[in-house]
């Protein structure tokens, strides 16, 4: 509260005051300052309010508005136009920026590099090869005698003329066709030793209506869909393998109930085959045909002619079974015969495919398709046959074994086979195969079983006698793997040799090897003087490549081929008890190639090899799968015996022994 007497004597308020009383005077000033005091106050805060107010809010709030506002509104117009140029622009320099730097920059740095590997690899592989190749071949030239170089080498080579073939008993000699490895056997022509046939059958694995005109349905005759009267079995016995049988000087016999050539045909829809599993594999179907053969020539079947859809399981269950029953069986299927398929059959390809048919039936039934000679006209056909060897084996009974192993798989075991020569021509052949004791194993386990076998078999084919030389030609050994060959296989040839003649029959022992990467092309030069790459021709040797531990080392290249493919036998001569020449060596690897009975052509490697590797692939089609059990009892927590199941092993089907004696592998 404020003091009268003090506002009075101060004169804040600036007035004239009297004094007349001091109540009616206080309440009299208290009066008007109270009115003029709060009408002033009042009308002065009314108008300060309202023009404070007014011209504050109106003009700060406007100043303060618009130039927030405006700030804003030109920051972000100023951000957008801002943003807009900038981004347009430095997109803009951006692109042309990365356009010109990576287009130049990079094409720069990038042909640089180009051009440094370009400079750096053709002056590092030219001095690289240079120097390295100049030094390499200079210090090892120096030291070891060898040379280095990335050219293809020129070795040189000679050319052998092809050997002499015979036939008709070897009063025939067989053109070859210049130095193409090739021959054929003339019209008129025979084999060299031709066997007789005096029963055989025909065995069809397809029903009638399939291969023959007509068949019976129902009691009814009726047409087969897609078969003329030119592409029926029939027709290819009758006007095809017959008439290749007679020409190759093989007597065809005549059926008694048909009065004609033609053999005992059974087929799979035939009445004696009804209510058979697979008949023409089963030992009852064979018997039964064996029975109907036999009722009808009054002989038992030299051999069974098998037709067969494809080469497929069954090849190897009808192989199996007639082994064991003793039949010779040829195979031959309806895709290659083009039976049954409509628009009849070439009349050359089908005598082409016959003739390859006979080849095979004829050194099956122990027959000699053709035979090497030397000598002229002047010496007498029997001594033909010897003329033809080197000269430390004329006069001498020489046996040629050959050895091969076939692997198949990991889980089961290699077989292994040896095949030996049974006559002086070197053409026939008998084989033994063992199993070996684990699989992909190449070194042959029991040589010395398996040679005196076939030395038992050469006595009883030549009176009595053993052979006086051994050759023995190995397939697949490499390198590495000629010690353990000479301590184990060679060992076991001299055992067996020593146990049946009790002397030391000398021996002379060659490895083969097909699988190397060597190709060899000839170089001739013609007028210009530029050299024409092709291939070789049969008979070129290519020596020279021995080592101090084998001197006789060289490629053999026998047979013809397509360009570029001709990669020649390696042979390696190991063992040479007799001073075999490198000539003789060579003669006669490259005319044992002419004696292959499957065709009329050299093939690529010896054929004592060649047969040794059939008779290996056909050993494990002989073999089957023995599953045993034992008894052995596997008890626990009480609980009974049980049989237990052992892993099935693989053994070999026993071959009638009378079989044993001929090329059935073939």
């Amino acid at each position: 509260m404020y003091d009268i007497d003090s506002v009075l004597t101060s004169g804040s308020l600036g007035l004239d005051v009297f004094v007349l009383d001091n109540n009616y005077y206080y309440n009299y000033y208290n009066y008007y300052y109270n009115y003029y005091y709060n009408y002033y106050y009042n009308y002065y805060n009314y108008y300060y309010n309202y023009y404070y107010n007014y011209y504050y809010n109106y003009y700060y709030y406007n100043y303060y508005y618009n130039y927030y506002y405006n700030y804003y509104y030109y920051y972000n117009y100023y951000n957008y136009y801002y943003n807009y140029y900038y981004n347009y622009y430095y997109n803009y320099y951006n692109y042309y920026y990365n356009y010109y730097y990576n287009y130049y920059y990079y094409n720069y740095y990038y042909n640089y590099y180009y051009y440094y590997n370009y400079y750096y690899n053709y002056y590092y592989n030219y001095y690289y090869n240079y120097y390295y190749n100049y030094y390499y071949n200079y210090y090892y030239n120096y030291y070891y005698n060898y040379y280095y170089n990335n050219y293809l080498m020129q070795v040189p080579a000679r050319q052998m003329h092809p050997p002499k073939l015979v036939a008709s008993g070897g009063n025939t000699s067989i053109e070859i066709k210049g130095l193409t490895g090739q021959h054929n056997l003339r019209r008129g022509t025979t084999f060299y030793k031709a066997q007789e046939i005096r029963s055989w059958a025909v065995m069809s694995t397809l029903p009638r209506m399939i291969v023959e005109e007509e068949y019976v349905f129902e009691n009814k005759t009726r047409k087969s869909p897609g078969v003329s009267a030119d592409n029926t079995l029939t027709s290819f016995l009758r006007e095809g393998l017959i008439p290749a049988l007679e020409e190759a000087g093989m007597k065809v016999p005549v059926n008694p109930r048909t009065s004609s050539k033609m053999p005992t045909v059974v087929y799979a829809d035939d009445e004696m085959m009804e209510n058979m599993i697979e008949p023409w594999s089963s030992t009852e179907g064979l018997t039964n045909i064996r029975l109907k053969a036999t009722k009808e020539y009054k002989k038992s079947p030299d051999f069974l002619l098998v037709l067969l859809e494809n080469k497929c399981n069954l090849y190897n269950k009808i192989k199996k079974t007639c082994a064991k029953e003793g039949i010779i069986t040829q195979c031959f299927t309806r895709e290659k015969s083009k039976l049954g398929q409509g628009g009849g059959s070439n009349p050359n390809a089908r005598r082409n495919y016959c003739t390859n048919l006979v080849l095979k039936i004829n050194a099956k039934l122990g027959g000699v398709n053709f035979a090497l000679h030397g000598g002229g006209s002047n010496v007498p056909i029997d001594q033909r046959l010897a003329l033809w060897r080197p000269e430390p084996f004329r006069g001498k009974r020489v046996c040629i074994l050959g050895v091969d192993v076939n692997h198949d798989s990991e889980s089961q075991p290699s077989v292994a086979a040896v095949v030996a020569s049974m006559d002086d021509a070197c053409a026939r052949y008998v084989s033994e195969a063992i199993e070996q004791r684990s699989a992909r194993r190449e070194i042959v386990d029991d040589m010395e079983a398996v040679v005196e076998k076939l030395l038992d078999k050469y006595q009883r084919e030549n009176n009595q006698q053993y052979p006086e030389i051994v050759v023995m030609m190995r397939d697949g050994i490499s390198e590495g793997q000629v010690p353990e060959m000479l301590e184990r296989e060679v060992a076991g040839v001299k055992k067996a040799c020593w146990g049946k003649t009790k002397r030391d029959i000398p021996l002379v022992v060659m490895t083969l090897q097909k699988r190397h990467n060597t190709r060899i092309f000839a170089a001739p030069k013609d007028r210009d003087g530029k050299l024409n790459y092709g291939n070789v021709l049969p008979g070129t040797v290519v020596h020279g490549l021995g080592s101090p531990t084998f001197p006789l080392d060289f490629l053999l290249v026998s047979h013809s081929g397509s360009l570029g493919t001709m990669r020649g036998v390696r042979h390696v001569k190991v063992v040479d008890e007799i001073g075999l020449t490198p000539d003789e060596v060579h003669r006669l690897c490259y005319d044992l190639c002419y004696l292959c009975c499957r065709c009329t052509r050299s093939v690529s490697v010896c054929a004592p090899v060649f047969y040794a590797d059939l008779a290996a692939k056909k050993a494990r089609a002989l073999m089957y799968r023995d599953e045993y059990y034992d008894d052995r009892s596997s008890t626990a927590s009480g609980a009974s015996s049980d049989t237990v199941q052992i892993s099935p092993t693989l053994r070999f089907a026993e071959v009638e022994k009378e079989l044993v004696w001929k090329m059935h592998f073939v």
